[in-house]
């Protein structure tokens, strides 16, 4: 007997990355309006989907859904960045050469 070939498991959320990337932008925009930060696992959760999910996308389809989720990922690090050297510059490292340990000072 012949098999026949079944697709195993949930259809995509999205059914072209075009869809996902529009998700995606939508998401950037509103974090942007109501200044939040951003991350992938917000962006995951906005979209509807789980973080390893996204993950998997981009490994099983990485020249299509792939591409898209690079993208984000590429954006939310940029703005985590941002966010990161914004907080190091309000504070000042204080190292005292005859002591083991480092002291923020506000």
């Amino acid at each position: 007997m012949k098999k026949s070939k079944h697709q195993v498991g949930r259809p995509k959320k999205f059914s072209t990355p075009e869809e996902l990337e529009q998700r995606c932008s939508e998401y950037f925009l509103e974090c942007e309006n109501k200044h939040r930060p951003y991350g992938i696992c917000g962006l995951a959760v906005y979209v509807g989907l789980d973080r390893t999910t996204l993950y998997k996308y981009q490994k099983d389809y990485p020249d299509t859904y792939g591409e898209v989720i690079k993208w984000a990922r590429a954006c939310s690090d940029v703005i985590f960045m941002r966010s990161t050297q914004a907080v190091l510059r309000t504070y000042t490292l204080v190292v005292y050469p005859d002591c083991c340990f480092n002291m923020w000072t506000f």
